[in-house]
């Protein structure tokens, strides 16, 4: 499990606070040497518990500029009263944003600083700023919501499946990060995988009359369903599965890359993965060809105005479109 530095020293300035043990002042310090030999300064105010981390950074780079993003401000800073004359890019938590998200920022600074040299420290700051800052704009919190997690935990047991099975290009395949109509595009064909945690009888959920449209698909379209079992045990985990996926990466570092960029862009943070703590064990797996007949809804069927159409899909009978999902290696070479 990966550690989040970043929080912890966090934890032990507010402990600091809390029994009184700092030199008196409006802010407690704490100094982190990186690998490079450079130093963060981590700070927290005593009256609002507000945190800020000084970033060093040579003086010809004062002028230079900063990306902010979501709850963080930016200034340029000299601390007087703690270092003499270095120049600092003070990154300061925003009043009523959540500590977690300023702590995961920053610890993602922190890492992507560690081996740095400073005088690259300016283009590190704005590469890493400006990723969340996108990754805010997608209005996504820190953590993903039940629904999220066990849909994002189905994409990628069938990615899993198909790393196996073809290889590691496979992750090429995967469509959702890119808000594709279906999520998986291989070859002339398409899969949508659909997650459900309910009990049998099994329905998927279809979120628009496109997602089981076949008309863009030269090849065809399948759908894949996946029921698993909720529980506590800690055994199959979202965070498991990614650590699974990506060893099987491990010879491939340009899909590796793919891969993490890709869980990134659906919302998910490692440095937040001990939140993930439920478990999914396959209670059963159906696969199905969307050929003629089959049971939905598709843009064509609607009247004209009728739009963004959502529904349940009973998956007692889809049984006659049925294939056996052990052998989608030979379906999906077809």
């Amino acid at each position: 499990m990966m550690k989040n530095r970043s929080s912890e020293i966090y934890l032990s300035l507010l402990s600091d606070i809390q029994k009184d043990a700092y030199s008196k002042g409006p802010h407690v310090y704490r100094k982190h040497e990186m690998n490079s030999g450079a130093s963060l300064i981590y700070s927290m105010a005593v009256d609002d518990k507000l945190r800020s981390i000084f970033v060093p950074i040579v003086a010809e780079d004062s002028k230079a500029y900063y990306e902010s993003c979501q709850g963080i401000e930016v200034n340029v800073v000299t601390l007087n009263d703690y270092s003499n004359d270095q120049v600092y890019v003070q990154y300061s938590q925003i009043e009523n944003t959540d500590n977690l998200i300023f702590e995961t920022v920053v610890e993602d600074l922190r890492l992507n600083l560690e081996n740095k040299n400073p005088c690259s420290f300016v283009n590190t700051n704005n590469r890493v700023l400006k990723k969340w800052k996108n990754f805010f704009c997608s209005k996504k919190e820190t953590i993903l919501s039940s629904n999220e997690e066990i849909g994002l935990y189905g994409e990628l047991f069938f990615l899993r499946k198909l790393v196996n099975i073809f290889g590691c290009n496979m992750v090429d395949s995967w469509a959702g990060p890119r808000n594709e109509t279906h999520d998986f595009y291989i070859g002339s064909n398409a899969v949508e995988v659909k997650t459900t945690v309910k009990h049998a009888p099994y329905q998927a959920h279809i979120n628009s009359e496109y997602q089981l449209d076949k008309k863009d698909v030269d090849g065809k379209l399948y759908l894949a369903m996946f029921a698993f079992r909720k529980d506590s045990s800690g055994l199959n985990t979202l965070p498991k599965l990614i650590e699974d996926i990506r060893e099987n990466l491990s010879d491939d570092s340009h899909e590796l890359d793919i891969f993490n960029d890709k869980i990134f862009k659906v919302g998910y943070i490692d440095l937040v993965e001990e939140r993930y703590k439920n478990s999914f064990t396959l209670r059963n797996e159906f696969l199905f060809c969307v050929a003629d007949g089959f049971p939905c809804v598709y843009k064509s069927m609607l009247p004209k105005g009728v739009y963004d159409v959502e529904y349940n899909l009973s998956i007692d009978l889809c049984e006659k479109y049925a294939v056996n999902p052990n052998e989608i290696d030979n379906i999906l070479k077809e």
